[in-house]
């Protein structure tokens, strides 16, 4: 069955949103101190981040994310 729509979260800092194809939503780093720090790379969107959430709660934001550019996105067509 086909992974579509969850967050990965890859080794070279790319966080994508399965599916075919995979699309790069954000980029992250670990901060040791206070925890995930991850920015929005989606067009448009780029000005977004989040500082020392969980994994966890930065799932929840990044899809909120993808879903508000997608019907951006849907919207300029």
């Amino acid at each position: 069955m086909p992974d579509f729509n969850r967050v990965k979260f890859c080794r070279d800092g790319r966080v994508l949103i399965t599916g075919s194809p995979a699309v790069a939503v954000a980029r992250w780093e670990k901060n040791p101190r206070e925890g995930w720090d991850i920015s929005c790379v989606l067009p448009g969107m780029e000005d977004r981040s989040i500082n020392a959430l969980p994994r966890t709660s930065a799932n929840s934001t990044i899809m909120g994310w993808y879903s508000a550019h997608m019907e951006t996105a849907g919207g300029k067509k």
